[in-house]
């Protein structure tokens, strides 16, 4: 497409966006793009480019900011300067020679991984795009760290550009701790991982020695939110009860995502505070936005309930659903709905009720040891407004408020047993 426009322009200028953005759980992740600056710089030159213009938000939690704004503002000096020998130059001298020559084999081996997975790591991306980053590899990348830091240990302000250079893998690690640990285990894997609150309170501290070292100031507070951001995430997504109806499901059988992790990309949803969830928060569709939505797919008409819901992808392509066993009266309060069983899920499956957000199923598939197995999806959901078990429409008046959804899976059940609604 670019070498297509030379066709049509006398000079080309490109915007970057060289961090990622969405919801905590997906932002400043270890993502290896210091690779693609300079092969990226060199086909704007060759394409009648002008200029190049890098946004990089987040200079303290971003991904290896220090590194990757001196390689941006290096090769758009220069694009023919060797992006490897500048990567060197900045590793020894910023973190010194030893601590320098760990964080190098930590980044290639990271972009190794990505490579061999093929993965794509998107702006807007999702957590499932960071699959690659599995037990072994994240094994080797802490064995690294204590390496680097361990060559600094004398200097105290290297000491904390390496650990600031490591606190995207440690954003990582708070994540899918157990998801690794539950890979390694399973693959009888001796990996050393360390303790989720030790590299909590790691965290926290760097960003907060951050704060002082660089001059911090009001500017910065979206940065910060997004450090608390993820905190809170963390703890609303730990504090989940088993349901009642889940009770009886083997805990590594079951998943539960609040409505924290919904992707939100329509005006018609929002986020809402619901004491009546123990999530606390809900996404909810909200009739009367639909109602001054002109927009195609978001109109009244197209929030109805029951509706087809899709869980995708699947192994078996996009998988279309509905509710199951239907109460016989609009219930009152939050009600658990069975959307559909014997999904074949893969790492990177999301579920879509409504239009408007999708919720990734993030971390039932951990790896591809998982594929092939059967899963029940569910939703809680609440219907605010007429009853629509009544009349059989939806009114400017309704609100679908969804809280939770859980993924079991069928593994550990006879033909038999089913989870009651």
């Amino acid at each position: 497409n670019l070498r297509e426009w030379t066709n049509h322009a006398d000079a080309i200028t490109m915007w970057d966006y060289s961090v990622t953005y969405w919801a905590p759980s997906v932002v400043n992740l270890p993502t290896p793009s210091e690779r693609t600056f300079a092969p990226d710089i060199r086909l704007l030159r060759d394409s009648k480019g002008a200029g190049f213009f890098f946004e990089h938000e987040n200079p303290i939690a971003a991904d290896m900011r220090d590194l990757k704004v001196w390689i941006e503002i290096k090769l758009a000096e220069n694009p023919d300067l060797d992006d490897r020998k500048l990567i060197e130059t900045f590793t020894d001298l910023y973190y010194g020679p030893e601590a320098g020559a760990a964080i190098r084999r930590y980044r290639d081996l990271l972009g190794a991984a990505a490579d061999k997975a093929g993965a794509s790591v998107r702006w807007f991306p999702n957590l499932s795009d960071y699959a690659f980053l599995d037990a072994k590899a994240i094994g080797a990348f802490y064995a690294l760290r204590k390496e680097a830091i361990r060559a600094v240990r004398a200097d105290p302000e290297r000491t904390m550009r390496v650990a600031n250079a490591f606190s995207s893998l440690d954003r990582y690690y708070l994540l899918r701790a157990a998801s690794l640990r539950r890979q390694a285990d399973k693959a009888g894997m001796a990996i050393e991982l360390p303790d989720w609150d030790d590299v909590a309170e790691r965290y926290r501290l760097v960003f907060e020695g951050e704060k002082v070292r660089r001059g911090y100031s009001a500017k910065e507070a979206a940065e910060e939110r997004a450090v608390t951001g993820l905190f809170e995430y963390l703890d609303k997504a730990k504090e989940l009860p088993v349901p009642e109806n889940f009770k009886d499901v083997p805990r590594d059988a079951l998943h539960l995502f609040p409505a924290t992790f919904a992707i939100r990309y329509s005006s018609v949803i929002e986020f809402i505070a619901d004491p009546d969830s123990p999530a606390g928060t809900a996404v909810a569709a909200n009739m009367s936005l639909a109602k001054k939505n002109d927009r195609p797919g978001y109109r009244l008409e197209n929030y109805a309930w029951p509706r087809r819901c899709v869980v995708w992808p699947t192994m078996t392509g996009n998988a279309p659903c509905s509710p199951q066993d239907l109460p016989a009266k609009q219930p009152k309060g939050y009600h658990w709905y069975r959307l559909g069983d014997r999904f074949k899920l893969t790492a990177e499956s999301k579920l879509t009720v409504f239009p408007g957000f999708y919720i990734p199923l993030d971390g039932v598939v951990s790896d591809n040891s998982e594929l092939g197995q059967e899963y029940e999806v569910w939703v809680s959901l609440k219907i605010l407004g007429p009853d629509i078990w009544k009349s059989h429409k939806v009114t400017e008046g309704t609100v679908f408020a969804i809280d939770q959804v859980a993924v079991v899976r069928r593994t550990h059940f006879k033909a038999a047993d089913t989870v009651k609604p």
